[in-house]
């Protein structure tokens, strides 16, 4: 399993807002994104799909086919940056949940980004620079996450891997899933947000990862739908995802099922994110929500 943006662990307004239902998804989304990595470099030369490649409109793919999603990933990583908008449905115990966000994020391996989340009436903003997370809190947790400051500030490298911490959405870990691809399936022509693509749908093999964060438990493989415009980029990406992990250690295991749905457009669009005012954060020390005014 590569470390890669998406896997930034940051606290959240969703474990708030949803009682942990969201959070434990977004664990388990982090424990099985990309054991591949999505990588950075240009593709140029390489097959694409939609090329002489592609397996055809309902066919299962080849190797080759699985190569050139593979390297369509790549040219999509190779556009820099994008805007982004992300849709995501979690079911757990009873529950469901949707999550909505957008912003803009870079492809490569910096993850710098600004992102706007909601749901069930609760907002959050997250900043990813240099590879620290900042979160603005909404007004009803600050007491109690964020000692009464509306910033938190998470560094991944010391806050732990507590089921506590989520991930801020970053386009480069889902396109990680495209690593490793297999029974590819040409869907057929169709347009998303008003641009022609071509539809494909396989199995991600999640190999390794299983089973790698917080004691949860995941599928081998998770089924994946990707989207590819004419310049051989993915616009957007649906992963369906059903696994056992549980919202603490102590806590039992929760069946989540959830679908995430990312659109990436404007590629190259320019990412200028600032770290907010010192003295309005709070640097947390560790995932459970304690933590040091800077």
């Amino acid at each position: 399993m590569a470390s890669t943006p998406f896997q930034i662990k940051s606290l959240t307004a969703r474990q708030a807002a949803t009682g942990g239902v969201a959070v434990v998804a977004a664990l388990a989304l982090s424990a099985c994104g990309s054991s591949g990595g999505s990588g950075g470099a240009s593709s140029a030369g390489a097959p694409s799909v939609g090329s002489s490649a592609s397996s055809g409109s309902g066919s299962s793919g080849s190797g080759a086919t699985a190569t050139a999603l593979q390297a369509d990933s790549r040219t999509t990583t190779s556009a820099g940056s994008a805007k982004l908008t992300l849709d995501e449905t979690v079911q757990s115990s009873g529950k469901t949940v949707t999550i909505h966000g957008s912003g803009v994020t870079e492809l490569g391996s910096a993850g710098n980004g600004q992102f706007a989340l909601s749901t069930e009436g609760q907002s959050i903003q997250i900043r990813v620079l240099d590879k620290m997370v900042y979160e603005l809190l909404p007004t009803s947790v600050r007491g109690k996450m964020g000692g009464g400051k509306p910033w938190v500030k998470i560094d991944p490298a010391t806050a732990g891997s507590d089921a506590n911490t989520v991930s801020a959405p970053d386009a480069s870990e889902q396109l990680g899933f495209l690593m490793n691809a297999k029974s590819v399936t040409e869907v057929g022509t169709e347009t998303v947000d008003g641009v022609s693509t071509t539809h494909y749908r396989l199995q991600a093999d999640l190999g390794q990862s299983q089973g790698a964060v917080a004691g949860a438990s995941l599928p081998t493989s998770v089924p994946v739908d990707v989207w590819v415009d004419a310049q051989h980029r993915i616009v957007q990406e649906k992963v369906a995802l059903s696994a056992s992990a549980k919202a603490s250690s102590s806590a039992a295991p929760q069946q989540v099922n959830t679908v995430t749905t990312i659109q990436l457009s404007d590629f190259g669009t320019p990412v200028d994110v600032t770290a907010p005012p010192a003295s309005q954060t709070t640097t947390l020390t560790n995932s459970t929500g304690s933590g040091s005014s800077v």
